[in-house]
């Protein structure tokens, strides 16, 4: 077989399937961290945990900004390329997804499964 290897010493060179996959990474892991934030009774609640909620929030207006190239300058610093108008979608429609389906899914498994509580003495 005649198979060709990434030159790992290259220099990087931003493309759409590298700004797709950082994009999507940053999205798992702002809906990770949102979602398994436990809250109360184990810790304040994110409403109350200001300067979490501000971050998750800031966050995910990054990405926003990321994926419709709102602020172009913060775009080429990241090594962001401008994708297609129907890529943009798409990928749009995922990370909400994600977002989406990461909340519902928790929240239907507490429902069915319950939440840890704390006995009473």
């Amino acid at each position: 077989r005649n198979e060709e290897f990434a030159d790992l010493e290259a220099e990087f060179s931003p493309n759409l399937v590298n700004s797709t996959v950082y994009i999507m990474s940053i999205t798992l892991q702002i809906a990770t961290f949102a979602v398994n934030y436990q809250g109360y009774p184990f810790m304040e609640s994110l409403r109350s945990n200001k300067p979490l909620l501000y971050s998750i929030l800031f966050s995910f207006t990054l990405v926003l900004c990321l994926i419709f190239n709102l602020i172009p300058q913060l775009t080429e610093q990241f090594q962001i390329v401008l994708m297609p108008d129907d890529m943009r979608l798409i990928v749009f429609y995922v990370v909400m997804g994600d977002v989406i389906l990461a909340y519902a899914i928790d929240r239907v498994l507490a429902f069915f499964l319950g939440q840890a509580k704390l006995k009473q003495y």
